[in-house]
């Protein structure tokens, strides 16, 4: 298969790709994982961001529990305070679910996006085979009606006439 990048002098505007309709498919698949793997990323960053944020409202929910109970022993604020620290670490956990559910997704979407990419890649290059090989039979369509066109323009050799002249043989 010659390389599609090779210049021809070939007029291809009369070129059509018979696969066009199942490329623009295919292109529009390659679209749609795309944009939903770039869905799933935003949503991934979302779930750390929200992850460090509950993170540090738990480690200050510790903090602040052991300062009060080292200062004055109230059990009731105490309980409120354990009970709060353990819907925080409820929610740590719920998101960290979350975020590993996201993860698991986003490496579906990139190996559907790999492959998706491989199917158009190949398609592309048979295009440009397809391409090359009408270049190619239009060139050589041309060359024959060139060489129809010279033969037709170059002057014919003619035989000499023996001229018969009365009274010499």
């Amino acid at each position: 298969m010659s390389n599609s990048s090779t210049s021809t002098t070939a007029d291809v505007r009369g070129f059509s790709y018979s696969l066009a309709p199942f490329l623009h498919q295919q292109e529009w698949r390659m679209d749609k994982a795309r944009n939903e793997l770039a869905r799933i990323q935003r949503e991934i960053t979302a779930v750390e961001a929200e992850r460090e944020q509950l993170d540090a409202m738990t480690q200050n929910c510790a903090a602040e529990l052991q300062c009060r109970f080292s200062s004055h022993a109230d059990i009731d604020g105490y309980r409120r305070g354990l009970a709060y620290l353990a819907l925080l670490r409820h929610r740590v956990m719920a998101s960290q679910q979350r975020h590993g559910l996201l993860r698991s997704r986003r490496a579906e979407l990139q190996s559907e996006v790999i492959a998706q990419q491989r199917k158009l890649d190949g398609l592309e290059r048979h295009r440009a085979d397809e391409l090359q090989v009408y270049a190619q039979e239009i060139e050589r369509i041309a060359s024959a009606e060139a060489d129809r066109d010279w033969i037709g323009r170059v002057k014919r050799p003619t035989l000499p006439l023996l001229v018969v002249r009365e009274g010499h043989q």
